[in-house]
């Protein structure tokens, strides 16, 4: 197979992975190193990165926003997957001023609510801390959290 049959193929399948969601280079390079060697990866990674189809922080900032959206977590918890799909530290310290915790512990407080029974359950500020707690909040933005969601519903 020529050189060109090779990175054709690679370019193929690097478009077909990035067809389902948005990817880190990082996430790009692993799968098609599996596959294919170093010099056809690092020029199909190079054309998608000059085309515009991978750039790292437009895709941590997509991903901050399905989080929000989807499950919120907080910033140290956004940060850490992000780490894990090779985003780098100096695109995580621009980003991570985005991620407002108190507003996403809130919305993850209204959730948990919503799918929680909270009538009658003494133990419910107790569940609620624990799952705000998994989420990666901190002491104070849990608080704040579920005081506000106390403030907007009497009956818990």
């Amino acid at each position: 197979m020529t050189e060109e049959q090779q990175f054709s193929r690679a370019l193929s399948a690097a478009l077909r992975y990035i067809s389902y969601r948005q990817r880190s280079i990082f996430e790009v390079k692993n799968k098609l190193l599996q596959k294919h060697s170093i010099e056809v990866t690092e020029r199909v990674l190079k054309r998608l990165e000059v085309i515009s189809l991978l750039d790292d922080e437009q895709f941590a900032y997509q991903w901050i926003e399905s989080r929000n959206k989807l499950k919120p977590k907080s910033a140290t918890l956004i940060c850490r997957e992000l780490f894990k799909k090779g985003i780098s530290a100096h695109i995580l310290e621009k980003i991570v001023n985005s991620i407002d915790d108190d507003h996403n512990a809130h919305m993850a407080a209204i959730k948990f609510s919503r799918n929680k029974n909270s009538d009658g359950d003494n133990n419910f500020s107790i569940k609620l801390f624990n799952h705000l707690k998994r989420r990666g909040y901190n002491y104070p933005v849990i608080k704040k959290a579920i005081d506000l969601l106390k403030s907007e519903n009497t009956n818990l």
